[in-house]
């Protein structure tokens, strides 16, 4: 094994020890049916009738359904019924805590056509290390290296690999461990809010799943009232524009983007 597989090695295993702060979150995965079975609930606003006691609905023209009450019965339906884009731009803050200090990175995410990118950032804003999602395949690879490892995908998952929570992880919940649901606003992002006890743990799991963009957009996991873990989107760079394909170029100059589009062409 050449010096540069060794080093990603090294890498990967430090970020899976380092996940062993949050594992869990990272409970059985429900890919879930995602055909409509209701209609998408509005977040909260100002009740247009002026009552005192009238929950909120908020302005957001791009859902023109009927408000829907969010229960902890339900909340999996309506979280099963959103879906994220296929081509987007997102930037998440990973932090983690303990007793004697903390620490935070920057990850950053594209995908395409099915396919993801992803690549974190150290604490000076210099990018570390990559990974190339598609249906086949995870690729990874130091930032600046010229080879790259490949493994088959379904073993670990990308969001795995960087340590981040999904809206999967609620759908997998079982449901006597929901003990909340309702709509909070996110920096002002309509959001989904449920929160999830880990009974064996003793652990609390909280989520917040953008209602527009079905994206995780905030994330935490708490031991009693402390917050040991944190994630969250950074609001300004999220796009749903399609990123340029030579985001997902591969270090000897391949392109799983393009391979995909290539056989999805030819089907």
């Amino acid at each position: 094994m050449n010096k540069g597989k060794m080093t990603v090695f090294a890498v990967l295993a430090a970020v899976l020890l380092t996940a062993a702060i949050f594992i869990v979150f990272l409970n059985t995965t429900v890919a879930g049916n995602l055909s409509p079975e209701i209609s998408l609930p509005p977040a909260p606003s100002e009740d247009p009738t002026g009552g005192n006691d009238s929950v909120k609905i908020p302005d957001v023209p791009s859902f023109p359904v009927e408000y829907l009450d969010i229960t902890p019965e339900n909340v999996q339906s309506v979280i099963k019924n959103l879906r994220r884009p296929e081509n987007y731009t997102i930037e998440i803050e990973v932090e983690y805590h303990w007793s004697s200090g903390s620490s935070k990175v920057t990850r950053r995410t594209w995908g395409a056509g099915g396919v993801v990118r992803w690549q974190q950032f150290d604490l000076s804003g210099n990018p570390t290390i990559n990974y190339i999602c598609t249906d086949e395949a995870i690729y990874v690879w130091e930032e600046g290296e010229k080879s790259y490892i490949t493994y088959d995908n379904g073993e670990f998952s990308i969001d795995d690999y960087g340590q981040i929570p999904t809206y999967e992880d609620i759908l997998g919940a079982d449901k006597a461990d929901i003990v909340s649901a309702s709509y909070e606003d996110q920096n002002s992002v309509p959001c989904v809010k449920t929160v999830i006890v880990d009974r064996e743990s003793g652990y609390t799991k909280v989520y917040w799943v953008a209602l527009e963009s079905g994206f995780l957009w905030n994330a935490e996991l708490l031991e009693g009232d402390r917050t040991i873990y944190r994630m969250s989107v950074i609001p300004t760079s999220f796009s749903t524009d399609r990123p340029n394909t030579s985001i997902f170029s591969l270090p000897d100059g391949s392109n799983p983007l393009m391979s995909e589009e290539s056989q999805q062409g030819t089907a």
